[in-house]
């Protein structure tokens, strides 16, 4: 493992590459209520001024749901690629930096299809009885092992490609691996 560094993997093209975003109508439908509610609030404020103290708490969640809160919606995605060594992930804007676990620390990778709600308790980053889940929409994914007993989900619209693109990745590391 020491050989494989983090550069190296980088500077190649991705044996896999997915990037999903909260485009599902129902959360476009919530998110942009709140929004049209905050800006329906602001804008009754600007129409008919009240004291001081009010004013400031519309204000301030017309900038957290009418502006921060939707933005944000439409920046957030689930980035996952395999690289050479490498699976990196991350859960934009929540996570600046990739994850990156190297193919050699992964035990197994493994297609599945899994209960978001009843398993996670819903989509993003979540924690559920099996470790963590990293998933914007659907119910496939790929269930990850690593050697240390960690295991985390990543939610894919291509779940099979992903894990094959794993194996192949653990497999190239095992090669390497050999005197």
């Amino acid at each position: 493992m020491a050989e494989v560094t983090l550069s190296c993997t980088m500077t190649s093209d991705p044996a896999f590459s997915e990037v999903q975003r909260f485009h599902q109508v129902w959360v476009i439908i919530l998110v942009g209520f709140i929004a049209v509610l905050s800006w329906a609030f602001f804008v009754r404020l600007l129409l008919s001024p009240a004291d001081e103290s009010s004013a400031v708490i519309v204000v301030i969640v017309f900038v957290i749901f009418g502006v921060v809160f939707p933005v944000w919606f439409l920046i957030m995605r689930l980035e996952t690629e395999v690289r050479d060594f490498f699976l990196s992930y991350r859960m934009y804007p929540l996570q600046i930096r990739w994850r990156n676990v190297p193919a050699s620390e992964i035990a197994s990778a493994e297609a599945v299809t899994y209960r978001p709600i009843l398993e996670y308790g819903g989509w993003g980053m979540r924690v559920g009885f099996r470790g963590r889940a990293y998933n914007v929409s659907g119910n496939r994914g790929v269930f990850i092992c690593q050697k240390t007993g960690k295991c985390f989900l990543l939610g894919s619209h291509r779940p099979d490609e992903l894990a094959d693109a794993i194996e192949k990745a653990r497999e190239g590391a095992r090669r390497s691996a050999r005197p």
